[in-house]
């Protein structure tokens, strides 16, 4: 990874290096460590965990190094796997920020901390898509696949690191593992957008291409529930006009009935209760019917609603029959994604320890029929 020391003769301008031992002296442990002296390592195990004027350990420069023979024998010997620099860099922090596809093998075999971020909340596999290290990343992702939608502190994915620096590699890996190519960062920008942005015309083809195919699925599942709208308002129809015809006849037969006592009663001054009865059961179906035909058209309306709802923001599936976790905002996804998940992908809250289910919304998800 590259580091930063004062150029000196008065320059203002620092010097970039590409090692710590290069700047900052050459004691012989830290020799050891580049040189792979592994005699003069197992003998003198007592400088284990010892650190130099950055605060790096001998593991963060065996990492830098790539000598995976010396990883092996510090972290055998104790050297913390996941200690820290000045700058808050781990020793997997500097092998995948160097390349060392090895090494972060070693790593996280061994327990190295995937899920670290550094002061702008970026992610290994952020670092592994800004440089290009397909081999790095795929190690990464198939140890925690969530990171592939995970946003830092500005909203970028790996996927807006990879686009911006032109990596089509790496952007093909990123969706293999279902990177959503639509997530927005705070400036309210796509991958897309930051590679038209930059004209990274490689990136540029994969993400349009990408784009259209999700946009044409989309359009497919909106006429899909237009279609079952407009049969269900078919279906309504059809049993709200037999209803009526029904309704009709009965009300008929009803004022036949009704005249019929009429004229009895005034034959015989009888009946007078029965008409009463009548006339009101008459007009409590005529209401009805004005009630069922104005709710047919809200039941469509709120069934979108509760499809919007039940929508998990990262997979995009309905959350039906399973559970329903959310953050401490209360903002919602499903328990498939959730396992692969550190923090909530629409508030940017960390989740808590304990998973908290939304069972008002999970009872909504099995009261309510979306497919009829």
């Amino acid at each position: 990874m590259p580091f930063y020391v004062p150029a000196g003769n008065g320059s203002r301008k620092p010097k970039k290096i590409t090692s710590i031992k290069n700047s900052y002296g050459n004691p012989k442990w830290f020799d050891a460590i580049y040189t792979g002296d592994i005699e003069y390592i197992k003998k003198h195990v007592k400088n284990i965990n010892t650190k130099d004027d950055l605060g790096y350990t001998a593991l963060h420069h065996a990492a830098i190094a790539g000598n995976v023979e010396v990883v092996s024998l510090l972290i055998e010997q104790g050297e913390a796997i996941d200690a820290k620099g000045q700058d808050g860099a781990t020793p997997l922090r500097c092998a995948v920020q160097e390349g060392q596809a090895g090494v972060v093998a070693v790593l996280l075999a061994n327990g190295g901390n995937v899920e670290e971020l550094d002061e702008d909340e970026l992610t290994l596999l952020h670092c592994a898509a800004d440089a290009g290290h397909e081999p790095i990343a795929r190690l990464l992702l198939c140890k925690a696949p969530h990171l592939a939608n995970l946003q830092s502190r500005s909203g970028w994915t790996p996927l807006h690191s990879a686009a911006v620096m032109g990596h089509p590699h790496i952007v093909k890996l990123l969706v293999e593992y279902s990177a959503n190519i639509r997530i927005l960062n705070n400036q309210g920008k796509t991958c897309l957008d930051l590679a038209k942005d930059r004209n990274k015309t490689d990136v540029l083809k994969i993400l349009e291409r990408l784009d259209q195919i999700y946009q044409t699925r989309l359009e497919a599942a909106e006429r899909q529930d237009q279609s079952r709208n407009q049969d269900q308002n078919s279906h309504q129809q059809a049993r709200s006009g037999n209803a009526q015809h029904s309704r009709q006849t009965e009300a008929t037969q009803n004022n036949s009935e009704v005249l019929q006592t009429e004229q009895s009663r005034q034959q015989g001054g009888e009946g007078s209760s029965t008409n009463k009865h009548k006339l009101q059961h008459s007009k409590s179906e005529c209401t009805s019917e004005k009630e069922s035909a104005s709710s047919s058209g809200r039941i469509v309306y709120r069934k979108s609603l509760v499809r919007r709802v039940l929508e998990c923001p990262v997979c995009l599936e309905q959350m039906t029959n399973r559970k329903i976790l959310q953050c401490m905002n209360g903002h919602n996804v499903c328990d498939d994604c959730r396992p692969k998940l550190q923090s909530c992908p629409q508030c940017r809250v960390e989740y808590s320890a304990i998973e908290v289910r939304n069972r008002g919304l999970e009872e909504l998800a099995c009261s309510t029929s979306l497919d009829q």
